[in-house]
């Protein structure tokens, strides 16, 4: 329980930093279908992933291709 609690929190941390800094971000990404798909896709290994290592996955490579539709412009 202490290592997933420690995880939301972490999940929590990322969540109020991107909502606190969408004035300061672009709020239409620029990326394609393909873009996105070579960042998402891949290849998928046969042992699990750190919850850590997805987390820093989807904040370093998905969410800034990403448009903000709750962009405050």
């Amino acid at each position: 329980p202490d290592d997933m609690r420690a995880f939301g929190y972490q999940v929590v941390d990322v969540l109020v930093a991107h909502y606190a800094g969408l004035a300061d971000k672009s709020p239409v990404s620029r990326g394609t279908r393909r873009d996105m798909e070579q960042v998402i896709q891949g290849e998928f290994s046969a042992q699990p992933t750190p919850p850590a290592d997805v987390l820093a996955h989807v904040v370093q490579d998905v969410l800034p291709h990403t448009s903000l539709i709750t962009h405050p412009r």
